[in-house]
């Protein structure tokens, strides 16, 4: 399960996705609430918090679905969610965080926000 940072959509993960499925997994990315083809939430909840309820019920239905929690994979406000997911429910098999780190400093901020304009259109790409 791909979850995508705060102003990007599910498509940032495209060659992500596609190297996994080479490799044989089953690879879905979630375009999280209020971005990509998602539905605007109507009570305005976009906060942390709604984020995480939704990636731990996206992680249990992806469960019930395929018969196994997934590996989760968030970058920045997806491994944010994610992790919150986690402190709530059992909902995934493994965590893999993205430009998540314990304290935050303003210039490693900026290049990551740099970083994700940049792949805004193709993706990120793995070498």
């Amino acid at each position: 399960m791909l979850l995508h940072g705060g102003g990007q959509t599910r498509h940032a993960w495209r060659t992500t996705a596609e190297k996994l499925a080479g490799r044989g997994f089953t690879a879905i990315a979630i375009d999280q609430r209020g971005h990509g083809d998602s539905a605007w939430v109507d009570s305005g909840a976009y906060a942390l918090e709604d984020y995480g309820r939704e990636a731990a019920w996206l992680g249990q239905e992806i469960e019930r679905r395929f018969g196994a929690k997934p590996v989760a994979i968030g970058a920045s406000l997806g491994g944010l969610a994610s992790l919150y997911a986690l402190g709530q429910a059992a909902c995934f098999s493994a965590l893999v965080l993205v430009d998540i780190a314990p304290r935050l400093e303003a210039s490693g901020v900026a290049n990551i926000r740099d970083f994700m304009q940049a792949c805004a259109r193709e993706g990120i790409h793995q070498p």
